[in-house]
């Protein structure tokens, strides 16, 4: 029979119960049940069977999924018509999940798993014995993803001893078959954080190893700035959902206050999330198989326990997570992004010593301006819309709404310093036919992010990328500097700002431009501007919007709406 199984059960809409929790690792008891192998579940093994146990019932002819402690609590009442059962460890009494009937001695030939009231429930059993033998073994070594080797082991659950054969994962790999990479050492926000709590979840160890909770590692915060977190709040894996958990009230199972175990022992020796389901969180994440909560949505619960097709009312937003396990061509798990491209920069990745964990991490030393874990947030990101009103008065023709693009080369190093905008300079047709240009240049360096309107503007390509035009950046005759925002020496301190504004031009013949709030662009009607027509492709389009002939501008005013965020 096989010594360990992963059993995974998915989320269902017609079964309210918290069925995820029965996910983990199950490893073979030596005392079997109907001549089968029992099945004991191994999260919070130290407290013997706390959670839940695969067995077979031959009256009913199926193999059977319990939850022993609440078979217990069960079998220790006074119902008359639970008489026939033996005690929590009967497999017919209690059970949550059933298998089809069937008389098959191994469990991995079960083909579909139910609810004990029949419904149908997403769930799959997989074996976790390895081939054992060395790396020259090439269908021994594939049993451990290319990333271990297998062992034999003894271990022990309460007085139980079980055998099993597992994998013995490389330095950066874990999982029943080293299927994942890490665990990761640090889980910091990609954007905003949970509110009240700080910008990274740190890895969890005990006996100076990753402290795993239904296979998954799990990560803490020290000291949150939220009053009511207590000194810590902890992301643990439920079996399908990652929970942000705090020290207050969450746990009911352990008690801090006697001193007996850490909440790291806690963790590894005695929770279960079957045993202890009704610990309360405060943000969940969508259901995930993945080996880290990194990349996987979380949101605010906003009404406690809810059933499990919806754990109750959660909030609107969403706050995701990354690894900043860097890849440094060695070693690591995630990716820099340098500044070319968006492209993979492993030059970025270098080595550094945390007295939080055990070995030195690899983290991203991003290029000035280039914030965030992986360096994925770019000095500038956002949009710019442009409002042309022309013919009718406040009638506007309108471009770059879903236009993210506009920006992306403006980075502030490599002479992309200067960013034309529009591409093709506006024309208005002041008093006594005066003809005058009006184009503003986007400027960021190190030491601020600065916006300038010029009338000395001339069509600058969107192949060019960014234009370092002296002229167009800069402030001499002909031009003006309307805005500026002091940014930052040190990287690391950086941060967003959003910069929300709009800049109004029109044909008075010595304006040159003003800053409002994008609540006054007067435009009451709008009709949309194909993108390639305003995003300098090719010259003259943009012109064509407002002046067909390219004889006679009829442009009155123009606002050029920013939607930006900068980092300072």
């Amino acid at each position: 029979a096989c010594k360990s199984v992963t059993f995974t059960v998915g989320e269902s809409t017609m079964i309210e119960l918290p069925l995820r929790s029965f996910s983990g690792t199950y490893i073979i008891n030596e005392t079997d049940h109907e001549k089968r192998a029992v099945y004991v579940q191994e999260q919070g093994r130290e407290q013997g069977s706390r959670g839940a146990y695969l067995a077979y019932c031959a009256s009913a002819g199926r193999w059977t999924l319990t939850n022993y402690w609440w078979a217990r609590e069960e079998s220790d009442g006074d119902d008359d018509d639970d008489d026939h059962c033996t005690g929590p460890w009967d497999p017919c009494c209690y059970y949550d999940l059933q298998s089809e009937r069937t008389k098959t001695y191994d469990i991995t030939e079960i083909s579909e798993i139910q609810h004990y009231s029949g419904s149908s429930v997403d769930a799959g059993i997989k074996c976790n014995d390895c081939k054992e033998g060395s790396r020259d073994d090439s269908l021994a070594w594939a049993s451990c993803g290319w990333a271990g080797v297998c062992n034999a082991t003894t271990e022990f659950l309460g007085e139980r001893e079980f055998e099993k054969k597992t994998c013995d994962c490389d330095p950066g790999h874990f999982g029943d078959s080293c299927q994942f990479k890490g665990p990761c050492t640090e889980m910091i926000f990609q954007d905003d954080e949970f509110p009240g709590y700080g910008k990274s979840f740190h890895l969890l160890y005990y006996e100076d190893k990753p402290l795993m909770v239904h296979d998954r590692p799990a990560y803490i915060l020290r000291n949150p700035s939220s009053t009511s977190a207590g000194e810590f709040a902890a992301l643990v894996f439920d079996g399908g959902r990652w929970r942000l958990v705090i020290e207050h009230d969450s746990f009911h199972e352990w008690d801090p206050t006697k001193g007996e175990k850490t909440i790291e022992k806690y963790l590894a020796e005695d929770f279960n999330a079957l045993r202890d389901g009704e610990y309360d969180y405060e943000y969940i994440s969508e259901y995930s198989n993945e080996g880290s909560p990194a990349n996987v949505p979380f949101r605010a619960s906003l009404s406690g326990q809810g059933s499990d097709s919806s754990v109750g009312k959660l909030g609107d937003e969403e706050f995701i997570l990354l690894c900043a396990d860097c890849d440094n061509g060695t070693s690591g798990i995630t990716y820099c992004q340098g500044s070319w491209d968006d492209s993979i920069d492993d030059n970025l990745c270098i080595s550094e010593n945390s007295a939080l964990h055990k070995s030195p991490v690899n983290r991203c030393n991003c290029e000035h301006g280039f914030i965030g874990p992986l360096c994925q947030t770019r000095p500038v990101e956002g949009k710019l819309l442009l409002h042309l009103e022309h013919g009718t008065a406040n009638a506007c023709s309108v471009c770059g709404e879903k236009n993210m693009w506009t920006v992306w080369e403006l980075i502030g190093l490599y002479n992309n310093t200067c960013l034309p905008f529009p591409r093709e300079p506006l024309i208005f047709e002041g008093a006594n036919g005066t003809i005058m240009s009006r184009q503003l240049g986007l400027n960021l360096n190190e030491t601020h992010f600065s916006v300038f309107v010029s009338n000395n503007g001339r069509f600058s390509p969107k192949d060019n990328g960014t234009d370092s035009n002296d002229v167009l950046c800069s402030v001499q005759e002909g031009s003006k500097e309307i805005l500026s925002i002091k940014r930052r020496n040190a990287t690391k301190l950086m941060e967003q700002t959003h910069v929300d504004l709009a800049v109004l031009l029109n044909k008075t013949k010595d304006f040159f431009g003003e800053v409002v709030d994008p609540g006054g662009i007067d435009c009451f009607t709008r009709s949309s501007i194909n993108e390639h027509e305003c995003d300098g492709s090719k010259e003259d389009t943009l012109r064509k919007v407002y002046d067909p002939s390219l004889k006679k501008s009829d442009l009155m005013r123009a606002w050029i709406q920013f939607d930006l965020k900068v980092t300072q």
